[in-house]
């Protein structure tokens, strides 16, 4: 059995152990190109796509259906031994004339050629043995060097798909993968304030919501590398965007909290906190009732400057 074929039936069997019978029906179809009469690889081929039928019928249906100008091969009797015909054997003896050394027949009476008369025993001798001739030898020319061939490309055996992928086969020049780069912080903190205490901010980052944030709660982000976006919304208003552009493995700490005026048509207050700065203190309650009393006492401003007028009228009415 040829070594290369050997190798090939090696590779199907290491093939098939490992259950990728798609590159083990490659080996065999090469193997079946080379010796298409190769017990061992139909044996195999019969284990990999012969099921339960016999093993002469799987043969003789398999050749035919996918190497229908081979099939022949697989029913031809063997070639009988051509028969050598023996060469006729010289004879052991030979008459030759004394007189002129001619050759002559067994039964000859006198030489044809000189007239000599030739007895019955003399003349009888074992013909020698010609010296061999010498031939002369052929110049001797130069043996020109091998030229390595291409590698033909593998191509998939007509009884398995062609859509199917071939199993990716490892190299040793392929690179490593690069490691990740580690992920960025953000961590954001609610400042504890009295009004709106029981208000849930909502968190949205690069437009996509992340939760809500309650009074006095501080949640952590972890985001990659790059530039983002963070709002913060009270209902239906929302904070005004605050720009991040985070390196890898960076702490960003951002403060938000109710706004100042009105709960109803302002978004929250949201802001970063310089790197090693503390968070800034939240807001009392008389933060709010100052504004609260300045429109009281725009209020009843009005209204006394009003009832003043109106008495005023009346008086000199009387």
């Amino acid at each position: 059995m040829d070594e290369n074929i050997s190798e090939l039936l090696t590779k199907v069997e290491d093939a098939l152990f490992q259950g990728d019978q798609r590159v083990a029906g490659i080996l065999l179809h090469k193997v079946l190109m080379q010796d298409f009469t190769n017990h061992p690889a139909w044996q195999l081929l019969h284990s990999l796509r012969g099921g339960e039928q016999p093993f002469p019928e799987f043969q003789q249906a398999f050749a035919q259906k996918y190497y229908p100008q081979m099939a022949h091969l697989l029913s031809a009797p063997p070639s009988a031994p051509e028969l050598i015909s023996p060469e006729p054997l010289a004879p052991a003896l030979t008459r030759y004339c004394p007189a002129c050394g001619a050759i002559l027949s067994t039964t000859a009476k006198f030489c044809i050629y000189c007239g000599h008369t030739i007895s019955a025993e003399p003349g009888l001798t074992a013909p020698s043995e010609p010296e061999p001739k010498s031939i002369p030898l052929a110049p001797t020319l130069p043996i020109p060097e091998p030229v390595p061939l291409a590698p033909e490309p593998v191509s998939p055996p007509p009884f398995f798909p062609a859509e199917t992928p071939l199993p990716p086969v490892p190299s040793a020049f392929t690179p490593a993968p690069s490691p990740l780069s580690p992920d960025a912080t953000v961590r954001l903190t609610r400042l504890k304030t009295f009004v709106g205490a029981a208000i849930k901010f909502n968190v949205l980052i690069d437009g996509i919501d992340k939760g809500t944030l309650t009074n006095g709660e501080e949640k952590t982000y972890s985001l990659p590398a790059g530039e983002h976006t963070v709002v913060v919304k009270l209902r239906k208003n929302s904070s005004l965007p605050v720009a991040l552009r985070l390196n890898p493995a960076e702490s960003i700490q951002l403060a938000c909290q109710a706004p100042k005026y009105s709960l109803k048509a302002i978004g929250p207050d949201l802001q970063v906190i310089p790197s090693g700065a503390s968070l800034p203190k939240a807001r009392g309650v008389f933060a709010w009732l100052w504004p609260v009393g300045c429109i009281l006492f725009l209020v009843f401003g009005c209204l006394g400057a009003i009832a003043g007028v109106v008495g005023a009228n009346a008086l000199m009415n009387q």
